[in-house]
């Protein structure tokens, strides 16, 4: 027989509050969800049960459709069991019904509210039709209900971290584009006070850019660039623990005209450092046209230095973080203008020691006749 309904909510109401309130142990947080699953995946009717572990088996075969029919006759037989709903919205969703999906997962909520996993899938129902808004709004919800789920975790800090670019990084990319279209050496100097982020003595820059010189020079229909960048970290004392952000460079070509680069650095692209620690990347750029100048910069977050610290922020997220707080947490730092060096392929070979190479951005399909220009 089932648990008296009264016993059952408080049961899961014990749970909710340990996914919201642990912080440091992973096992416990995860046994508290697992724990919710199973209450959920219990009708009290073993007939019920049995269509359902059915339905389970189809869908691990990958048969979907089948699924579909078989999650049917459930809510069909069963239609205040929440799980039905949530396995035929699974169903659908594997079989691109995303409509009914959704459907299914408004079904589940009215009954479970806080089920996550639910939430999540609303969330990829969404992203799946390409509304990233609708999407972030629902794996958040599920977030404030099971801060740990990693998956809802990675987009919305994804989302956000596009947002901050998009707000912070841009004008920093239109200031240095200005500078070096009005052939200003003083690309690095400060933005005004009042900009939101300013560059930051916390952090050290420099660069270099070397046009690959080969015996084929002379005939080329492209130029390939070695460009290496180096970051190191001067701060010390408290919140001295700096994460990449984002980083870009504006070239300027000959005929006049700019081109930006951004790379958003998430993931493996990412990179920590320490008080006083160094980080070295280079990369090639091909392009097909001869290039006269770059300058660029880089946007970095301040990090916490504890796992608690962090916990403590997991109703914030950097696209709705307070302007004051933006600017204690987020460091801009300039690469210098540089007009390039000749290299020779062996030269660059060696200088390649020591540095992350990052690979080569292929721009010979570059369109330059509308970008804004420089002067020569």
């Amino acid at each position: 027989l089932a648990a008296p309904p009264n016993v059952l909510g408080a049961a899961e109401d014990a749970l909710h509050r340990v996914l919201l309130e642990t912080v440091d142990d992973d096992e416990l947080r995860q046994a508290a969800a697992d724990a919710l699953r199973s209450a959920w995946h219990a009708s009290g009717d073993e007939h019920i049960d049995e269509i359902m572990r059915h339905g389970a088996a189809l869908l691990e075969e990958s048969r979907f459709e089948e699924a579909v029919c078989v999650f049917s006759e459930v809510v069909q037989k069963a239609p205040d069991f929440a799980e039905g709903w949530n396995k035929r919205a699974t169903a659908r969703f594997m079989v691109n019904d995303f409509a009914s999906s959704i459907a299914d997962c408004i079904r589940v909520l009215e009954m479970k509210p806080r089920h996550f996993g639910c939430l999540a899938g609303l969330g990829m129902c969404h992203q799946a039709l390409g509304e990233e808004a609708k999407a972030v709004r629902f794996f958040r919800e599920a977030l404030q209900v099971h801060p740990g789920m990693e998956g809802p975790r990675r987009v919305v800090d994804s989302y956000e971290l596009k947002g901050t670019i998009n707000r912070h990084i841009r004008p920093q990319i239109l200031r240095v584009a200005s500078a070096l279209s009005q052939d200003d050496a003083s690309t690095s100097r400060p933005p005004k006070a009042n900009a939101e982020i300013l560059s930051s003595r916390e952090v050290q820059c420099d660069w270099d850019v070397h046009q690959v010189v080969t015996p084929e020079a002379a005939a080329q229909t492209c130029w390939t660039y070695f460009m290496r960048v180096r970051i190191r970290n001067l701060a010390t004392g408290e919140r001295t623990h700096l994460r990449s952000l984002a980083r870009f460079y504006a070239l300027c070509f000959t005929g006049g005209r700019i081109f930006p680069l951004l790379h958003v650095t998430e993931g493996d692209a990412s990179f920590s450092l320490e008080s006083r620690g160094e980080y070295r990347l280079c990369f090639h750029v091909e392009v097909s046209h001869e290039l006269l100048a770059a300058a660029g910069g880089m946007l970095l977050e301040r990090k916490e230095r504890s796992s608690a610290e962090a916990f403590a922020r997991v109703g914030e997220v950097l696209g709705t973080m307070h302007s004051k707080a933006q600017h204690e947490r987020l460091l801009h730092a300039d690469l210098p203008r540089r007009a390039p060096a000749k290299a020779t392929p062996d030269e660059v070979e060696r200088w390649r020691l020591g540095y992350v190479y990052t690979g080569k951005v292929n721009r010979t399909n570059l369109d330059l006749g509308g970008l804004p220009s420089c002067r020569r």
